[in-house]
C-alpha cells in the first residue's frame, strides 16, 4: 500500500477534506461543456480538432467528472444516467440558439463518449477498491 499513487488515490476518494475539490471540479466541468456545446460552432476555441471528436472526449470527460464528484455516494448507473440526460439537454438546447441546431450523429457520439467514460470509471472504481482493501489490512 505504500505506493504513491494508492496513498494518493486513497486521500482523495476516502477521506472526507477532499470532497469539495472532488465537487468543485464538477461544477467547473458543467460549465465549460455547457459554454463550448452551446458558442457558435465558427467560434474560436476548437482548435484542429473535429466535431465528433469534441464529443466524443467531452462526453467521456462528462461521465469521470460525475464519478468523481460522486464516487461511494451514488451507483455508477445513477450517474450515468444523469449524465446522459444533461447531454441530451445540451443537445437539445443547441436548438434554441441562433447559430446552432441538435444533431443526431452528436448524440450518438455524445452517447459513445459516455460508454466509454463509463467503462472507464468501472475499471478505476474496481481498483480503488483493490486500494482500499490494501489499506485496510
Amino acid at each position: 500500500m505504500n505506493h504513491p499513487l494508492n496513498n494518493g488515490a486513497y486521500a482523495l476518494f476516502y477521506t472526507s477534506p477532499w470532497q469539495w475539490l472532488r465537487i468543485g471540479q464538477l461544477a467547473a466541468a458543467l460549465l465549460i461543456f455547457a459554454y463550448y456545446a452551446l458558442k457558435p460552432p465558427g467560434a474560436p476555441g476548437n482548435g484542429p480538432f473535429s466535431d465528433e471528436v469534441l464529443h466524443f472526449s467531452g462526453n467521456v470527460l462528462l461521465a469521470l467528472s460525475c464519478w468523481v464528484a460522486f464516487f461511494g455516494r451514488w451507483n455508477l448507473r445513477y450517474l450515468v444516467l444523469a449524465a446522459f440526460i444533461y447531454s441530451m439537454a445540451i443537445e437539445i438546447a443547441q436548438g434554441l440558439t441562433p447559430a446552432r441546431t441538435p444533431d443526431m450523429a452528436d448524440a450518438l457520439m455524445n452517447t459513445a463518449g459516455l460508454s466509454a467514460g463509463t467503462a472507464i470509471a468501472f475499471l478505476l472504481q474496481r481498483w480503488l477498491r483493490h486500494v482500499k482493501r490494501l489499506k485496510e489490512q
